[in-house]
């Protein structure tokens, strides 16, 4: 279960869950934060429910301890989705640290490799 903002990476992600084999459900997104809302996703979770994947976007963390709490009561993993989330904080603690698992990315559209290819452009520029 995934939050349903559907950008051409969240497509590719689709597209990856249903390759393992998995049919993945979409949650509709709170429209304060555009991440997952909790509240939407205990209307999805069924018995079949393996895992969620809270998307934290543009540095912005998703609702974490709801998530996790309906994680633990329905017995589902939580892969977070950090790839814009690099050094993001919630509750004191950074992101990729609450889920059972974490995904970072250091690609160039994300926030942490556009810094890079910033820095090594900046590098090229002005030897």
């Amino acid at each position: 279960m995934c939050g349903a903002t559907l950008t051409i990476e969240r497509r590719r992600g689709i597209i990856e869950v249903e390759m393992c084999g998995a049919t993945p459900v979409l949650v509709d997104i709170d429209l304060d934060t555009y991440t997952l809302s909790p509240h939407r996703l205990e209307t999805v979770i069924t018995s079949r429910t393996k895992a969620i994947i809270p998307v934290h976007l543009y540095g912005h963390p998703a609702d974490m301890e709801p998530i996790l709490e309906i994680a633990r009561r329905h017995h589902v993993f939580v892969i977070e989705d950090c790839a814009q989330a690099h050094g993001a904080m919630y509750q004191g603690k950074r992101m990729g640290s609450f889920g059972d698992l974490a995904a970072f990315s250091f690609y160039p559209t994300k926030n942490l490799g556009q810094l890079v290819m910033e820095e090594l452009l900046s590098q090229m520029i002005l030897r």
